[in-house]
């Protein structure tokens, strides 16, 4: 909890409203820095700790974040559900990313993503239609249904970097259903499990205790997301003197 409030308020001077559902925060100076679009889960919200605490940690890295509400949860946190394909979750990130893309702050040549649960699925179909985006995040991706490519087509044979971050407590995406599909993801791909349900949580039987340890599985999970874009955005600045 402490964590998610210095998040919140490190953040507070970098942040502000582009539009009624998205936060965008940058880092100081001028940029332009690269950037990551941000999308949550299902009954989440731009503000919960995973995206505060991971938000906050790629800005301290240089990296601008652009975080979003869903139309259908910000219209109706309580009833709102998504689209039955997703196809208006995926016409709202395009947009966020189109967002970031025109923002003279932001190199546009270096942008990620990055999902919680339902925003992995809606992101990874952002992802697949542009081939200029770098590398996704997916946090608690969803492989309930059967091997990890059947929610996340195409991954099998994506190039470009992903990685994977859930706790292995998630029913979710039960470890062996991942499992079962790591001997076919490509090198890029990178999985990290720590402790935790699907928000990296434990049962409230287990007490001030179980908060506590939730609270650093989320504040591991969101400096891995900013260690990873960085590793990233720093292998392709060696690469290119211009850091394309």
């Amino acid at each position: 909890m402490l964590a998610a409030l210095l998040a919140s308020l490190a953040l507070a001077a970098h942040a502000e409203d582009v539009n009624p559902r998205v936060i965008a925060s940058f880092p100081e100076g001028p940029g332009p820095f690269p950037a990551v679009v941000f999308a949550p889960g299902q009954g989440y919200h731009a503000r919960l700790p995973i995206l505060e605490e991971g938000a906050a940690a790629l800005v301290r890295s240089g990296v601008a974040v652009f975080r979003l509400d869903w139309r259908y949860f910000a219209n109706d946190p309580k009833n709102g559900m998504p689209s039955p394909n997703l196809d208006a979750e995926v016409a709202e990130m395009t947009g966020v990313v189109k967002q970031a893309r025109a923002d003279k702050r932001v190199d546009a040549s270096r942008i990620f993503l990055a999902g919680k649960s339902l925003g992995t699925r809606v992101g990874w179909r952002v992802f697949v239609a542009d081939p200029s985006l770098k590398a996704i995040v997916l946090l608690t991706p969803t492989c309930h249904e059967g091997p990890i490519e059947k929610a996340y087509v195409g991954i099998a044979t994506e190039a470009r970097p992903v990685a994977m971050v859930l706790g292995d407590q998630d029913p979710v995406c039960p470890l062996p259903n991942l499992y079962r599909s790591v001997g076919a993801l490509p090198a890029t791909n990178r999985i990290v499990v720590l402790g935790g349900n699907h928000s990296f949580g434990y049962p409230a039987t287990q007490g001030a205790e179980g908060v506590q340890a939730g609270a650093r599985n989320v504040d591991i999970a969101a400096r891995y997301l900013a260690d990873f874009v960085r590793e990233l955005t720093s292998t392709s600045a060696l690469r290119d003197p211009g850091g394309k």
